[in-house]
């Protein structure tokens, strides 16, 4: 039981008031809406993303290849496209850039082999 005299709330007890939230406690007692889609349905769209990016590496030239092996290892999806992505290091690897290549390309192909393991000479690139 508190003194007569002492505030019992801690606002006051500390010598501060502070405005009530415009935001109410909507945050605090907020609940998510129930999925709208079942599992089922992500799981087959996902399967389905997946086999277009195979369909994607296999009708690629090396340079898209290359472009789209970057792209899938900033999303961190790139443990699902392992042989793809070794089809595609092979096929980098193997192709000679143009000599119209733009810097970007050949500095792409020179970080994505020496990423994977292979021995690429800066001289060569």
């Amino acid at each position: 039981m508190a003194p007569s005299g002492i505030a019992a709330t801690p606002e006051k007890k500390l010598g501060f008031e502070f405005e009530p939230s415009p935001w109410g406690d909507f945050f605090i007692e907020y609940e998510p809406k129930p999925l709208q889609r079942s599992e089922e349905w992500m799981m087959t769209r996902a399967d389905k993303l997946k086999e277009d990016v195979h369909m994607m590496f296999n009708t690629s030239n090396s340079t898209e290849g290359m472009f789209l092996l970057d792209t899938i290892q900033h999303l961190g999806i790139d443990h699902l496209f392992e042989e793809q992505i070794h089809n595609t290091l092979s096929k980098i690897l193997e192709n000679k850039l143009t000599s119209s290549a733009s810097l970007h390309e050949e500095a792409l192909r020179f970080r994505l082999l020496r990423e994977h393991g292979y021995w690429v000479s800066p001289g060569n690139v």
